[in-house]
Protein backbone atom coordinates (compact mmCIF):
# COMPACT_ATOMS: atom_id res chain seq x y z
CA UNK A 1 0.00 0.00 0.00
CA UNK A 2 1.62 3.56 -1.04
CA UNK A 3 1.75 6.25 1.03
CA UNK A 4 -0.88 8.45 -0.98
CA UNK A 5 -3.48 5.24 -1.30
CA UNK A 6 -2.91 5.08 2.82
CA UNK A 7 -4.22 8.83 3.09
CA UNK A 8 -6.93 8.71 0.75
CA UNK A 9 -8.16 5.94 2.40
CA UNK A 10 -8.40 7.68 5.50
CA UNK A 11 -9.77 11.21 4.44
CA UNK A 12 -12.80 8.91 2.73
CA UNK A 13 -12.95 6.61 5.84
CA UNK A 14 -13.50 9.86 7.78
CA UNK A 15 -15.46 11.52 5.68
CA UNK A 16 -18.02 8.37 5.91
CA UNK A 17 -17.36 8.16 9.37
CA UNK A 18 -18.88 11.51 10.01
CA UNK A 19 -22.13 11.05 7.55
CA UNK A 20 -22.56 8.59 8.97
CA UNK A 21 -22.75 9.55 12.24
CA UNK A 22 -24.66 12.76 11.24
CA UNK A 23 -27.30 10.62 9.62
CA UNK A 24 -27.40 8.85 12.78
CA UNK A 25 -27.54 11.70 15.38
CA UNK A 26 -30.46 13.36 13.00
CA UNK A 27 -32.62 9.36 13.44
CA UNK A 28 -32.14 9.12 16.49
CA UNK A 29 -32.23 12.56 17.98
CA UNK A 30 -33.56 14.64 15.57
CA UNK A 31 -37.16 15.27 17.10
CA UNK A 32 -35.94 15.74 20.46
CA UNK A 33 -33.00 18.41 20.03
CA UNK A 34 -33.40 19.80 16.39
CA UNK A 35 -31.79 18.16 13.02
CA UNK A 36 -28.97 21.16 13.34
CA UNK A 37 -27.60 19.93 16.37
CA UNK A 38 -28.38 16.66 16.22
CA UNK A 39 -26.29 16.36 12.98
CA UNK A 40 -23.25 18.14 14.28
CA UNK A 41 -23.51 15.85 17.28
CA UNK A 42 -23.60 13.17 15.16
CA UNK A 43 -20.82 14.43 12.87
CA UNK A 44 -18.49 14.66 15.99
CA UNK A 45 -18.75 11.71 17.52
CA UNK A 46 -18.53 10.02 14.07
CA UNK A 47 -15.41 11.62 13.57
CA UNK A 48 -14.18 10.44 17.05
CA UNK A 49 -14.59 7.35 17.14
CA UNK A 50 -14.51 6.45 13.21
CA UNK A 51 -11.32 8.02 12.91
CA UNK A 52 -9.52 5.59 15.01
CA UNK A 53 -11.41 2.96 13.65
CA UNK A 54 -10.13 3.82 10.46
CA UNK A 55 -6.60 4.28 11.29
CA UNK A 56 -6.13 1.04 12.90
CA UNK A 57 -7.71 -0.64 9.85
CA UNK A 58 -5.57 0.43 7.22
CA UNK A 59 -2.32 -0.32 9.61
CA UNK A 60 -3.65 -3.60 10.18
CA UNK A 61 -4.25 -3.94 6.10
CA UNK A 62 -0.81 -2.64 5.62
CA UNK A 63 1.01 -4.94 7.84
CA UNK A 64 -0.08 -8.15 6.22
Amino acid sequence: MTVALFILSFLIGGAAAAAAGALSGVALGGKDLGTELAASMGAIYGIMSGVIAVFLGLVIIALF
